[in-house]
């Protein structure tokens, strides 16, 4: 399971935003750091995703975040404008049922 954890400014000492995240990635998984400059696309520019391919948006802002070696995506990260994420897991079936 992953723990995302935000803390707003004005809960903290310094008036600044803390932003964590706990993973049950492998000990030894490397993740090193991504960083992304500003880049504007193309229209026809296509997003190769890693299960889809999806329309690129016209412009992708400044990222700097981790990213597991092995797989598209950061585990989490922030953009120029100080939006961060964090992924989680989303199971989306049901373990318990049997499937017919």
């Amino acid at each position: 399971m992953c723990d995302n954890l935000v803390v707003l400014p004005e809960y903290t000492s310094q008036f600044r935003m803390i932003v964590a995240k706990n993973s049950d990635r492998p000990a030894y998984e490397s993740q090193p750091l991504v960083y992304n400059q500003r880049r504007s696309f193309e229209q026809e520019d296509m997003l190769k995703l890693a299960y889809v391919t999806i329309p690129q948006s016209d412009e992708a802002f400044l990222t700097i975040g981790s990213s597991p070696f092995w797989c598209w995506g950061f585990e989490q990260g922030i953009n120029e404008y100080g939006v961060a994420i964090g992924n989680e897991a989303t199971f989306t079936k049901d373990l318990q049922r049997k499937c017919s």
